[in-house]
């Protein structure tokens, strides 16, 4: 019997397919967007341990429209839970090695106490750890936290990284509504910083209008918006600041921030006239001594964009060789996840970039992150 036996309607199928990306959409303007094979390390996909989901179903209490049917999620998307498929994909677009992020949901969303959500989140955290222990070669992992208590976050970050050799932690753009700046969350800024790990951003629930959830327009528009909003919290509530050594990696290449990076660079340059014309005399408090922008330049972008040329550049033209990373979304997306591998690659390929920057976006940025080589 599943555990979430209520019928399903179009929009919770919707929602299911969702997780793959409307792709559909997409069809005509890249299904043969294909790409040689390019040696590369994909900073961001997604594995989802067995032992996990079973986990989840045993002890989850709660429903959430967040929350998909956990079996049908493993029926639709199989590579999710398994490896021969995925190597075998791996393989076939020259990825040498996957970095794994959990699933992009929060584990209270499953259950309502403490206690329970950090107990699922134990057994993510070894679940993933030895699925990677068996093909280190191939696969590293990233932790997943329970953000309910803030001190419980920190220990399992330092859990994680020094007893099971994984090489991070998922951090969502909110914590249950609130935004990535609140002082209760520096405590796992400061394990991270001083582990040397990075924090993927990963958008999740955006539901500031009662109409959000309607044509999927939460996921198409609603999570890179809210990574935008994550990012500029970071900036503009002073964490980059106070935590200049600590590694942001953004996914979808930090959502619609580097098209929309003109208008942060413009604003502060106009602040004083801006804050005039609301009725202050007063400048607004920046950051710091440096400009905004400069901030903004210390996130890691990955390069989940669909594979659209023009998005890639315009990422490129925020993050720089120095700051973007491969990253395909893996294994969601039409065609089992490959279309995303290979029309991301292409969208690479076609910025003409000389060798090495190319390389750095591949592979050795990604290897700096994971602790493989310096800077």
């Amino acid at each position: 019997m599943s555990l979430f036996p209520q019928k399903f309607t179009r929009r919770k199928l919707l929602w299911l397919s969702a997780l793959a990306y409307p792709g559909e959409i997409l069809k005509s303007l890249g299904s043969d967007r294909n790409s040689p094979a390019s040696t590369n390390i994909d900073i961001y996909t997604h594995y989802f341990p067995p032992v996990y989901a079973k986990e989840i179903i045993r002890r989850a209490t709660r429903t959430h429209p967040d929350v998909p049917n956990i079996e049908m999620l493993m029926r639709l998307f199989p590579t999710l839970c398994e490896f021969d498929t995925r190597q075998t994909h791996m393989d076939r677009y020259g990825t040498s090695l996957q970095v794994l992020t959990p699933l992009p949901i929060p584990p209270d969303l499953f259950v309502s106490d403490l206690a329970s959500a950090s107990a699922l989140v134990r057994v993510a955290n070894d679940a993933m750890a030895e699925a990677v222990s068996k093909r280190q070669d191939r696969f590293a992992g990233v932790a997943l936290l329970c953000f309910l208590d803030m001190e419980e976050a920190t220990k399992e970050l330092e859990r994680a990284v020094k007893e099971l050799g994984l090489k991070g932690a998922m951090l969502f753009t909110n914590i249950s509504g609130r935004s990535l700046d609140i002082p209760p969350l520096f405590q796992v800024y400061e394990m991270a910083e001083r582990l040397d790990v990075p924090l993927w951003i990963h958008p999740i629930s955006w539901n500031y209008y009662d109409w959000i959830r309607d044509y999927l327009i939460w996921q198409i528009f609603g999570w890179p918006i809210d990574t935008t909003l994550a990012m500029a919290r970071l900036v503009y509530g002073g964490v980059m600041e106070k935590f200049p050594k600590l590694k942001f990696i953004t996914h979808h290449a930090g959502g619609t921030t580097p098209y929309l990076i003109g208008r942060v660079i413009d604003t502060y340059d106009q602040n004083e006239e801006l804050m005039r014309l609301s009725g202050s005399s007063a400048r607004a408090a920046s950051p710091s001594s440096k400009k905004p922008i400069d901030y903004y330049r210390m996130f890691y972008g990955d390069t989940a964009l669909s594979g659209i040329p023009s998005a890639m550049n315009c990422a490129y033209e925020m993050f720089e060789s120095e700051r973007l990373v491969f990253g395909s979304d893996y294994p969601f997306g039409p065609d089992g996840g490959q279309r995303f591998i290979r029309s991301n690659l292409a969208a690479v390929d076609a910025l003409k970039l000389p060798d090495r920057k190319k390389k750095r976006i591949l592979v050795d940025n990604a290897r700096y992150l994971l602790g493989m080589q310096k800077a």
